[in-house]
């Protein structure tokens, strides 16, 4: 049952980190927004990336040229030549 003793310890870990969230947002908000805006944009940038920037980094496949179509081969590989027996 260690389980049950972790959550105390769990919730005051929580606790603090909000507590140290909100009095950095109070004293200086441009130092928690400036990050969150970033982390936003790279995950935007992420999730949805612009077409340009699609076409920048995979560029299609070049089509392949068409070959011009192989002979037909025949049914048989080797052809029977009569000759005459001595």
């Amino acid at each position: 049952m260690p389980r049950r003793t972790q959550f105390p310890w769990y919730y005051l870990i929580l606790g603090l980190a909000a507590i140290g969230l909100i009095s950095r947002l109070v004293h200086s908000p441009t130092s928690f927004i400036i990050p969150v805006l970033v982390i936003g944009l790279v995950w935007y940038f992420y999730k949805a990336p612009p077409r340009w920037f699609i076409r920048l980094v995979s560029p299609s496949r070049p089509r392949a040229s068409k070959k011009p179509p192989k002979k037909k081969r025949k049914k048989h590989r080797f052809q029977v030549i009569n000759g005459n027996k001595k």
